[in-house]
């Protein structure tokens, strides 16, 4: 019998480059460290550099959140203390300087909180207070205190006309609109939009034109970046 013949040259050599790749691609895995170039050692270190970390919320936030809710405690256990007899009513309003001290400097996060205390009142469980019974006088003034501490917010002008205004009460109404009214002249180019929605007030739910026209007057007088239509 015959020894097998052995296999050819032309077929080792294509089985060599073939498998070549192979194990170049091993061989490299299989390097040891102390082959590679520093180059190579540094790589997986940039790389890690290069991920990004946890973003940590900033402090001012955590203070900012703090703040409110300190605020907000306070004023609900001052309202549950002082009024015993009549648990349902508004309160006086908290005065400047206690809101400014209770504020620890966060007086934007201050004035909502005073909001959002303020709407409590009105959406209590089980018994809330209707805008009907709500003593309008005090209302004004938290409304008032939350614009001091926070003037660029809209969240006070936006209360009244489009939440206070919604009472069926023409004195209650007017009250609202014109304590809009008298705070656009502080700052017209920025409260434009809740006058020109007390103009609409006045002249569809009052009806009341002489009270419209003067409020579309200063919108034209004072406020010339408002649109055409509410000018």
């Amino acid at each position: 019998m015959r020894p097998p013949a052995p296999p050819s040259p032309a077929r080792n050599a294509r089985e060599i480059l073939r498998e070549a790749p192979r194990d170049l691609s091993v061989a490299e895995h299989a390097a040891p460290a102390a082959a590679r170039s520093p180059s190579e050692k540094a790589a997986p270190v940039a790389r890690a550099a290069r991920r990004p970390g946890r973003r940590r919320a900033p402090l001012a936030a955590a203070v900012t959140l703090l703040a409110a809710l300190c605020l907000h405690i306070a004023l609900r256990l001052a309202a549950d203390g002082a009024a015993q007899s009549k648990p349902h009513d508004l309160p006086r309003a908290p005065t400047l300087e206690a809101l400014l001290l209770a504020s620890a400097g966060e007086r934007e996060a201050a004035s909502k909180a005073l909001m959002l205390h303020l709407q409590t009142y009105d959406d209590q469980p089980g018994a809330p207070l209707p805008w009907r019974e709500m003593d309008y006088n005090k209302l004004q003034t938290w409304l008032a205190r939350a614009l001091y501490l926070d003037p660029r917010s809209q969240y006070p002008l936006m209360a009244a006309t489009e939440i206070y205004s919604a009472v069926n009460d023409q004195q209650r109404i007017g009250q609202m609109l014109d304590f809009v009214h008298q705070r656009f002249a502080e700052d017209p180019n920025r409260r434009w939009p809740w006058l020109a929605h007390a103009t609409l007030i006045a002249q569809h739910r009052l009806h009341d034109p002489q009270r419209a026209r003067t409020y579309a007057a200063e919108l034209s007088a004072k406020a010339p970046q408002a649109p055409p239509w509410a000018r």
